[in-house]
């Protein structure tokens, strides 16, 4: 059980290394290509069935296409089999969600980043993939839907 522990204890601390590293080697946010011509963003991504937990998964793109890589695999979505992309913001992260017509790529696809509650980061991607010339659909996460439909129901109620 000792021998059990003391394996834990070490893959915790070599994943906490690990993340360490890639934060510190990832392009500052400011250094993005001419013009903001190029996105990278760590985080967590979950392709299919399969996914990894931020900081594991990195999201890229350009004017021609998004890739999504996360061990040993990497999928790229090109521009034009793009159907649709969808931002969601909750209290803390966000999610984007990639609609694509790859028929080799599971169908559901989807890239999650976390963000403090002043944070710019999820405006900031949005920003960066509209530059870059993609269709971006805000959505609003359900549960901040569900808290503004109380608070109008609340205002109205007990309206002087």
């Amino acid at each position: 059980m000792e021998s059990l522990w003391s394996w834990m204890v070490f893959i915790a601390a070599i994943s906490v290394i690990i993340s360490a590293h890639l934060r510190l080697r990832s392009p500052a946010s400011t250094e993005r290509g001419p013009a903001g011509e190029f996105l990278w963003e760590k985080g967590g991504a979950w392709i299919g069935f399969y996914g990894a937990s931020g900081p594991l998964a990195t999201f890229s793109g350009d004017r021609d296409a998004l890739c999504i890589s996360f061990g040993y695999e990497s999928h790229v979505f090109v521009k034009d089999r793009i159907v649709a992309l969808r931002m969601y913001r909750s209290l803390l992260s966000g999610t984007l969600y990639i609609e694509h017509a790859v028929p080799i790529y599971p169908r559901h696809v989807k890239f999650a980043f976390t963000f403090g509650p002043r944070s710019p980061r999820f405006n900031r991607i949005k920003d960066q993939l509209v530059t870059l010339g993609y269709a971006v659909t805000e959505k609003p996460s359900v549960l901040l839907s569900t808290i503004n439909v109380f608070k109008s129901f609340i205002a109205e109620r007990f309206k002087s």
